[in-house]
This record gives structure tokens, C-alpha cells and sequence, in this order.
């Protein structure tokens, strides 16, 4: 654990010098001998179904990744009292899921980090942490294509999940782990996050309000979203796309909290994601939603 936290110490100290300073939808209802039936309507459903889909990263292990019980978040690169209204965000919203914030001087699992330079940053922090940041702790290296859009990336904002398999035990999976089975929907290990870097190009960031980055950012930290993903609903995840898409939300909107707090409802040990999916669409379909703004 120390020559993992002294590796990525390093990696950032090596790029420090390239940082920058919602209304209910009308159900429909149908009345058959006094029994009342209310749901979703058709278009709100299915835009909650392309969001699950458009939005959700599955694992190498085919499930979708979360935190555990608690995490630790570092900030840098904004200047000190927007690293710590950054910082403040994420525990936040990890809160609403019932997450917890490790003490002071945790060792942490989440990095936020500004550079100014994000192919320099990149290509400095890969080269530290290639060999041992792996899409999948225990099973995948990453591809050298993976490793590739990393470091290239044009987007705004970009992320690198790290998980790892484990047990119903709590205990992290490796060859020869003795585990139980769990029969036909339930699998013997879930996929939890071990650490996570979350980095943003300020050159790309500086036309959104801060505010609005915030809260973007907190929830790229608790969920490995598909950056390319554009939903057709209100939500904080077409920020950066405000001027041609007006359903851009300069806030967390009801649909990035039902879907967030459906990601940390649905069956952890699930042997497939689309078990788990299933669980997201139905907490967003229990949700208050409207598909604009």
C-alpha cells in the first residue's frame, strides 16, 4: 500500500510544475374497477433507459464499479479555497450515498487534478504508473490502445478508474482466494473501486462557472461515467456543451442524482451488469423526472 501511495506521490510531484492555477412527469393512469395503475410515461422511460446505457462503464469483470464504504479525496491545482469547495462537493454527494470521508491525513483514493499542459501531465503520470495502474487491479493491464486515449484525450475532463475484485468477504480476489458461489444472478466477487484520477484541462474549463464544474467533477468521482455520452435529458453531464444543447444543466439535475444513487442501490455482486441496470432504471423510474429543463 505505501509503494503503491509513493508511486503516485511521485507522479504528482513530477507534474506539479504544469499545474493551473427538478417537476413530476404526468403519469399515465388507468382505471379498471377502481384499481388505480400509475408509471413512467413512454418517452420519460425510454430516455432513462439511453441514459443507463449511454452513460454506464461496465468493468473488465462485465459489472459496474463503485466505491466501498469510504473514500478520500485530494484537490489540487485550482488554488486552495477552490481545491477545498471541490473537495467539500465530492463528500457532499458521497454522502447522499452513504459513503464515508476518511479522517485527516487519510491516504487518498480520489485525485482531482487541474494541469494546464494534460499532455505533458499525462504523459508524465503514465510513465510513473503504467506498469501499475490497471484497469482491473487484479485481472487486466491496460492495453496499450487504453493507455493511448488516456494520453490523448481532447476532452475536457478526463478519468482513469483502477478496480479491484472482491469477495463477499471484503477480502480483494487473487489466485487461489477461496470464495462461495452465488448461483445464477449472484457472482462470487463485485468490482469496487481502488482509486480513481479525475483530470481536467483548464484550457478546455474556463468558459463553465466553477459552481457548475463542482458539481460535475463530484459526480465523475463517484461514478466511472462514458465521457462521450450525451444525454437527451437535463443533466450536468452536457456541460460542456452549453451553447448548442440547452438541456446543459449548470447543476447536478434529478437525473444525475437518481442515476447515481440507483448505481449505489443496484446488486453489487450481480454477475452482470445488465442486472444492475436494471436496478438503475427502476430507482430513475421511481424518481421524480421531467425530460427538459
Amino acid at each position: 500500500m505505501m509503494n503503491r501511495l509513493a508511486h503516485i506521490v511521485a507522479s504528482l510531484a513530477a507534474a506539479m510544475s504544469l499545474l493551473a492555477a427538478p417537476a413530476l412527469a404526468q403519469p399515465e393512469s388507468n382505471t379498471v374497477d377502481e384499481l388505480v395503475v400509475t408509471g413512467v410515461n413512454r418517452t420519460t422511460r425510454e430516455k432513462i433507459e439511453t441514459y443507463v446505457e449511454d452513460t454506464t462503464v461496465e468493468t473488465p469483470t462485465g459489472q459496474i464499479g463503485r466505491w466501498d464504504k469510504e473514500i478520500c479525496v485530494f484537490v489540487t491545482g485550482f488554488g486552495m479555497r477552490r481545491d477545498d469547495y471541490i473537495r467539500k462537493r465530492v463528500i457532499a454527494l458521497a454522502s447522499e450515498v452513504n459513503l464515508r470521508t476518511g479522517q485527516w491525513g487519510c491516504e487518498p483514493n480520489i485525485y482531482i487534478i487541474a494541469t494546464d499542459d494534460f499532455e505533458q501531465f499525462a504523459e508524465n503520470y503514465m510513465k510513473t504508473n503504467a506498469s501499475k495502474y490497471k484497469r482491473d487491479e487484479w485481472t487486466l493491464r491496460p492495453t496499450k490502445l487504453a493507455i493511448k486515449k488516456f494520453k490523448t484525450s481532447q476532452a475536457p475532463v478526463t478519468s482513469w478508474f483502477v478496480t479491484a475484485r472482491v469477495t463477499r468477504a471484503g477480502k480483494r480476489y487473487r489466485a487461489g482466494t477461496a470464495i462461495e458461489g452465488r448461483g445464477l444472478i449472484g457472482s462470487s466477487v463485485r468490482a469496487d473501486f481502488d482509486h480513481a484520477v479525475v483530470v481536467i484541462n483548464v484550457k478546455q474549463t474556463r468558459i463553465v462557472k466553477f459552481e457548475a464544474l463542482a458539481d460535475y467533477l463530484a459526480l465523475r468521482s463517484l461514478v466511472d461515467i462514458n465521457p462521450a455520452a450525451r444525454p437527451n435529458v437535463p443533466t450536468v453531464l452536457n456541460l460542456f456543451d452549453y451553447e448548442e444543447d440547452p438541456l446543459s444543466a449548470q447543476r447536478l439535475s434529478d437525473w444525475d442524482m437518481a442515476y447515481l444513487r440507483g448505481t449505489y442501490a443496484a446488486q453489487r455482486d450481480a454477475k452482470r451488469a445488465a442486472v444492475q441496470k436494471w436496478k438503475i432504471r427502476e430507482v430513475m423510474q421511481d424518481s421524480s423526472l421531467r425530460s427538459s429543463p
